[in-house]
């Protein structure tokens, strides 16, 4: 629905699900590499919509976008009360391109993700550079990620030598760039449970995964992550909450019982598992909301828009 920015049929509208699904769809091929129902969204909302039993695999030769919802959002726009639950595995064969891939969206500028979920396993591979969240694979210009969960594995992968080369992977959000924390951007109230791995050609290049973030330059709040975390390549980067951290973290957990696989820092609290799901722990230490998030002894938290 939609395509690229520098085109004039991209979706530029208000568009609320209602509360319905779209799925069993499958998507082999992109148009010029965006990839995605919707595709670039610019200043506009889509709301209390679901994409369901999708399946994105995509080999391109170029730069890919992808998402299960979105591919790019763009300038102030909003992705409120959505889901994705899929699977995604993009490839890109240019040496030039980059792959930039997240369970709900690809990537965002100067938007907001709120009370949206996604359970997509995603893979991201480049000769160049790849970006991967569970969520969101990059997020740009005060975007802001908030009362949000990601569920599925998360591989992000540069597959040829170069000291430029970059793989990033988190189990919510890939990538936050350096505009992201000075422009009042955040990820607050959200947690991760996949696990995650970035990897770089072992001659050179750099790898960065976090359990929650891979690379951070934003504020980071009353969050956690669960997932195991590895980084391979020459420069590694790996964390239990944040693979690299440039920014602000706040009431950032992981937990005691992950394999971190050449862990650079320690950034964020240890806790156990247990605690970390419980309802005491998430309404009172990390003051989550009663009327956004369904709590339960049982398990994780669960969002109270979403249908299971």
């Amino acid at each position: 629905i939609g395509l690229n920015a520098g085109s004039y049929d991209h979706f530029a509208g208000y568009f609320d699900g209602q509360g319905h699904t779209v799925s069993n769809f499958t998507i082999t091929e992109g148009h010029s590499g965006y990839v995605g129902l919707f595709g670039y969204l610019s200043g506009y909302p889509v709301s209390d919509l679901g994409v369901t039993d999708f399946t994105i695999n995509v080999t391109f030769n170029g730069t890919i976008y992808a998402g299960g919802l979105v591919w790019s959002q763009d300038f102030s726009g909003s992705l409120s009360y959505c889901y994705a639950e899929g699977t995604i595995t993009v490839t890109s064969t240019n040496s030039y391109g980059f792959v930039y891939a997240g369970g709900l969206a690809g990537s965002v500028n100067s938007g907001t993700l709120e009370g949206c979920h996604a359970r997509v396993p995603v893979t991201a591979s480049s000769p160049n550079s790849a970006y991967a969240g569970g969520l969101a694979g990059y997020l740009t210009n005060g975007t802001v990620v908030a009362d949000c969960f990601a569920s599925g594995d998360v591989s992000g992968a540069s597959t040829t030598y170069g000291s430029t080369n970059y793989g990033y992977a988190g189990g919510l959000v890939g990538y936050t760039d350096d505009g992201t924390v000075n422009d009042g951007g955040n990820i607050r109230n959200s947690y991760a449970t996949g696990n995650v791995s970035a990897r770089a050609n072992v001659s050179g290049g750099f790898s960065y995964a976090g359990g929650l973030v891979g690379l951070n330059v934003t504020t980071l709040e009353n969050s956690f992550a669960l997932g195991d975390v590895s980084a391979t390549g020459r420069y590694r980067n790996a964390g239990g909450l944040v693979g690299y951290n440039n920014g602000t973290i706040s009431g950032g957990y992981r937990s005691a019982d992950q394999t971190v696989t050449n862990s650079n820092n320690t950034l964020g609290i240890e806790a156990d598992p247990e605690t970390l799901s419980s309802t005491d722990f998430l309404t009172g230490t990390l003051e989550w909301s009663h009327s956004i998030w369904t709590f339960t002894e049982s398990g994780l938290p669960n969002l109270d828009h979403h249908w299971n």
